[in-house]
């Protein structure tokens, strides 16, 4: 079966201009090798796109914000009044430095959400399903669908070839993406060099929006 999806190659996506900030800034600590390695171009562009669909609402939860590099880029934009970051990890020494000003850390599991229903108008969980076990899985999906009142965007590896790497737990084929996001708008993340897996974006529009 194939995708009914959308095409991006990300070598095409131009970097926002905070991207671009952090890049350089990376750069200069580490050496334009050594960053460019441990952070692709491509990875950069994957968060510039994201970004740029994120328009604003009152409130965002985001669930595994990893690195902390979109955060920032999200709280610099201020579109969000109420900016909320959840990881099953400690929090970090200063949460204004890795995730910007004005946002919320809390140490949550994804399985267990202690939001109420609809808390969020936009959620964001990226690269992070994909490494929850059988059950888990079901239950964080459910989870970040109840939190959000409007709109839902997931990012996952798409058609990783077997076996999968340790640290992943989840394959997303195409049969398997329509099975569990029948609404969903896809849009298929092509890295460079393309013989890597892309990523897959979904996005849902929930009851309320």
């Amino acid at each position: 079966m194939t995708l009914r999806a959308s095409i991006v190659q990300l070598s095409s996506v131009r970097m926002t201009p905070m991207a671009l900030k952090m890049r350089a800034e990376r750069e200069a600590r580490w050496g334009e090798a050594v960053a460019r390695k441990n952070f692709p171009d491509y990875e950069w562009q994957r968060l510039s796109f994201i970004g740029r669909r994120l328009k604003g609402s009152p409130s965002l939860l985001e669930v595994g914000p990893g690195r902390g590099f979109l955060s920032r880029m999200i709280a610099k934009g201020g579109r969000y009044p109420r900016q909320e970051v959840v990881d099953i990890t400690p929090a970090p020494r200063s949460i204004k430095a890795k995730y910007g000003p004005g946002v919320v850390f809390r140490q949550e599991s994804v399985t267990q959400l202690a939001d109420a229903d609809g808390a969020f108008d936009t959620v964001l969980c990226m690269e992070v399903l994909e490494h929850l076990e059988d059950g888990d899985f079901e239950t964080a999906l459910a989870q970040v669908r109840r939190v959000c009142a409007r709109r839902l965007i997931i990012t996952l590896p798409f058609a990783q070839p077997l076996p999968l790497p340790d640290y992943h737990k989840q394959r997303f084929d195409a049969d398997r993406l329509e099975r569990l996001f029948p609404d969903g708008r896809f849009t298929l993340l092509f890295k460079e060099p393309v013989t890597r897996w892309p990523w897959v974006m979904i996005e849902e529009r929930r009851a309320a929006g």
